[in-house]
């Protein structure tokens, strides 16, 4: 009841994923919906497939959050950001070894 207070939407939220990020039953389907109302589709399916992302892989882009420290080596890590398309709140972020999929 909390979490659907904080929404401007009606579509009962089954389960929060994150902070921003939901669960919701929506007609006679269950999606992944962000805060904002935008949704990424059907909740089985990876709802990051969908969100807008910024891959840092280079040291150029990896300097924008790593400003005064080492940075990771972009030949071995980069760094994903996955963000709603709608609204621009970043939901996730996944550091991972370069083409892992």
């Amino acid at each position: 009841a909390v979490l659907q207070e904080r929404v401007g939407w009606k579509d009962p939220i089954l389960l929060p994923v994150g902070d921003h990020l939901f669960i919701c039953q929506s007609g006679n389907e269950r999606v992944t919906k962000c805060e904002c109302g935008h949704s990424f589709g059907d909740y089985r399916k990876n709802w990051k497939l969908k969100a807008a992302i910024i891959v840092r892989d280079s040291e150029e882009t990896l300097r924008e959050i790593y400003p005064n420290s080492d940075l990771p080596d972009p030949d071995w890590m980069e760094i994903r950001e996955f963000i709603c398309p709608q609204c621009g709140t970043l939901h996730e972020v996944e550091a991972a070894a370069p083409g892992y999929p």
